[in-house]
């Protein structure tokens, strides 16, 4: 098992505000020509971490508790009562609601260029109540709901690598020479990334065509970007193979691979080849086999399928690439 090398780049973010500013209550004498009703009009300003307009995010007015948390866990699309997508301003960002009345604020906005979710929900949302007639100025200032966590590895011959992490599952598929700097789209090649809240993980990876594996923890702050190398899999590559010259019958194949007092087979070879294998190529040559060890001593066993014969032989394997194992003999 190996660790995994991470680093934490901050992106910072705004936290949530509001103010209330109330412009005149029910006894205050209108603008000329300005109409206005009984009820409560707020007029919301969402702006981002450097106070510029936020335009397209959604705002969702809800009248209970238990809908705003509904609407968190829907990200904003269920239970509200009224709900308008931000335009930048204030005077056309409006909500129109009943006087003395409990209500909840959920903004919701997805920043595509960071990729990375923005609310207010981490900072509180039930609104006071107003009197009627009560014009009431809001300022949300959102703040990162998560952070962005990325994979990658320098190391070709290790992929594809299988990554899991808070029941998500995603596969590097190729190597890069770069660490990623950041997760902002389009998203580094060669790379997974996987969008969480606050708090600790546990992550696992590993490579099928390999056997290597990795595992390790990591806690994240909302609004950081975390890049986590899988390194470079010490493994030895052992390729395994039947020389034509060898004679085995047909109910000898496949021909099963034991490595040093394992009972199940690591791998198995089919038929034989014409050429002797090069390199450690991927993927394997046909009928070639690819064994991935520990560097060191080993004993193989290969067994014929109808047990009638067995070779066997120690073999020094060093990390990397090993020279092919070829399985000589007839076998009636």
């Amino acid at each position: 098992m190996y660790s995994l090398r991470k680093s934490i780049h901050k992106d910072k973010l705004v936290i949530f505000v509001v103010t209330f500013t109330i412009i005149f209550g029910g006894c205050n004498k209108k603008e000329v020509g300005e109409k206005f009703d009984d009820r409560v009009l707020y007029k919301i300003s969402v702006v981002d971490e450097s106070g510029n307009p936020v335009i397209g995010a959604k705002i969702g007015l809800y009248d209970a508790s238990d809908k705003y948390e509904n609407g968190v866990i829907n990200n904003n699309t269920v239970g509200y009562v009224q709900q308008i997508i931000s335009r930048g301003n204030p005077n056309e960002d409006t909500l129109l609601v009943e006087p003395n009345t409990d209500y909840w604020l959920l903004v919701t906005y997805y920043d595509s260029t960071k990729a990375i979710k923005l609310s207010n929900e981490s900072k509180g949302s039930k609104l006071n109540k107003f009197d009627k007639s009560t014009i009431v100025e809001f300022k949300v200032v959102l703040s990162a709901t998560e952070s962005n966590i990325t994979f990658w590895t320098p190391t070709k011959t290790n992929v594809p690598i299988t990554i899991k992490i808070n029941n998500q599952t995603k596969i590097l598929t190729d190597s890069s020479q770069n660490p990623p700097t950041s997760p902002y789209s389009p998203p580094p090649p060669h790379t997974q990334t996987f969008s969480l809240p606050a708090g600790e993980y546990t992550y696992q990876a590993s490579s099928p065509s390999t056997g290597c594996a990795w595992a390790g923890k990591i806690s994240i702050i909302n609004g950081q970007f975390y890049e986590i190398q899988i390194p470079t899999c010490q493994r030895a590559i052992v390729p395994f193979f039947i020389p034509v010259s060898t004679s085995i019958g047909s109910s000898g194949y496949p021909v099963r691979i034991f490595i040093d007092n394992n009972s199940v087979p690591v791998g198995t070879i089919d038929s034989t080849v014409n050429t002797i294998p090069v390199g450690c190529g991927l993927p394997a040559p046909a009928h070639v086999f690819y064994a991935y060890l520990e560097p060191g001593t080993h004993t193989y066993r290969a067994v014929t399928a109808n047990n009638n014969c067995v070779w066997t032989n120690n073999f020094t394997a060093t990390a990397g690439c090993n020279p092919p194992i070829a399985i000589h003999g007839n076998c009636p």
